[in-house]
């Protein structure tokens, strides 16, 4: 039987190496699959009463219409299913993997933030809407002295080089909220730690 033209389950098995037409592994891999969209809903993806496949006719057009964040969801699903159904072989693979993965929930995260980011077109210069964001922000919630990092590249160690000479008091902002988090602290150098990898602003003052 030939593969359903973009198929949840038939792409899912293609990236996995697996023929359509093989489908002695099935019932483990809609398990895995149906386990992710479970973990899609909890990040704000999909429709509101959750979503399941269990068969090869639901295609991703089922799921997200021609929302652009299917890309990142697709990419998701696979990382995600493989570290279910086939592990890779080596610690180095795996921890390459789960950085792929923290990466996609944030970015899936954040475009489903319809709190902040309605609408929010994903593609490219999605890093400017960010910036324009930030400036925003800034603009309605200034402070007399210190310094602003403003953090575009989501990561989940923010390393600033202290420019104001002595040991600031840190301010952190995400998604326009200010947030508590685990700063070290020196005349020279702030670190900021989070669990996963982010974007936002930090006030030293």
């Amino acid at each position: 039987m030939p593969a359903t033209p973009n198929s949840i389950l038939d792409t899912t098995k293609k990236v996995l190496g697996l023929d359509a037409d093989y489908d002695v592994f099935d019932v483990d891999v809609l398990m895995h699959i149906n386990s992710v969209f479970a973990q899609l809903s909890q990040l704000g993806v999909g429709p509101d009463e959750g979503f399941e496949i269990e068969d090869s006719t639901k295609l991703w057009a089922d799921y997200l219409g021609t929302n652009k964040l299917i890309n990142f969801v697709k990419t998701y699903m696979y990382l995600k299913v493989r570290m279910f159904f086939d592990p890779p072989a080596t610690s180095f693979d795996i921890t390459a993997k789960q950085e792929q993965i923290k990466e996609l929930e944030w970015r899936i995260n954040v475009a489903a933030d319809k709190g902040l980011h309605t609408p929010w077109p994903i593609g490219p210069g999605w890093e400017d809407q960010i910036d324009a964001i930030i400036e925003n922000y800034l603009e309605e919630h200034p402070f007399a002295d210190g310094y602003v990092h403003k953090q575009l590249v989501p990561l989940a160690q923010w390393t600033i080089v202290n420019p104001i000479g002595r040991e600031p008091v840190v301010q952190v902002y995400i998604n326009g909220e200010l947030v508590l988090v685990n700063a070290d602290v020196t005349d020279d150098l702030v670190t900021i730690q989070f669990p996963a990898p982010a974007v936002g602003v930090a006030v030293l003052s």
